[in-house]
C-alpha cells in the first residue's frame, strides 16, 4: 500500500503545474485580442489529466482578469484536445552458455502511451458581474484553485 502511495505522489508530482510554458508543459503567453478580451493556451504533459488542465485554465483566466484590474470573466470560446504520443523501448535477449548448457533470458519490447491535454480559451473580463451571461468570480477562483494546486495567483508571467 505504501508503494502505491509513492507512485501516486510521484505521478502527480510529474503533472504540469501552474507555470509558464517549459519542458513539462504550461501556459503560452496570453494574447490580448481586444480591450478586455484575451486568449490563453495550456499544454499539459503525459501525466496531466484533462480535469487538471481545465482547472489550471480557469485559474489562468482568473489570474489574467485580476492582473488587468477586473473582477469577473466570461468564457467566449474554449476548445480542448488530447495529443497522444508513444515511447517504444525495444526488447532484447541475453544468451549465456557453458559446458553444462545454454541459458537465454528475453525481455519483451514495451510501449508507453502518453495522453497530453491541449486547451485554449478566449474570454472577456469585466469590472462588474455582467447580466445574462455565465460569469466567473476571479477572486473566488484564484482563492480556491490556487490553494488546490499549492500556488498563488500572480506568479506566472
Amino acid at each position: 500500500m505504501a508503494a502505491l502511495g509513492a507512485v501516486v505522489v510521484t505521478m502527480t508530482g510529474c503533472a504540469t503545474g501552474y507555470q509558464s510554458q517549459g519542458l513539462t508543459g504550461g501556459f503560452a503567453r496570453e494574447v490580448q485580442l481586444d480591450d478586455d478580451t484575451y486568449r490563453v493556451a495550456f499544454n499539459g504533459n503525459g501525466y496531466t489529466s484533462p480535469e487538471r488542465a481545465q482547472e489550471l485554465m480557469l485559474l489562468r483566466m482568473a489570474d489574467v482578469t485580476l492582473s488587468h484590474g477586473h473582477q469577473f470573466f466570461v468564457v467566449l470560446e474554449q476548445n480542448g484536445r488530447i495529443e497522444t504520443s508513444s515511447l517504444v523501448t525495444p526488447g532484447f535477449t541475453t544468451v549465456s552458455g557453458s559446458r553444462s548448457g545454454w541459458f537465454a533470458m528475453s525481455t519483451p519490447a514495451t510501449v508507453q502511451t502518453f495522453n497530453k491535454p491541449r486547451t485554449y480559451a478566449v474570454f472577456r473580463t469585466f469590472a462588474d458581474r455582467p447580466e445574462n451571461a455565465k460569469s466567473y468570480n476571479a477572486t473566488m477562483l484564484c482563492t480556491s484553485l490556487a490553494a488546490a494546486y499549492q500556488t498563488t495567483c500572480g506568479q506566472v508571467k
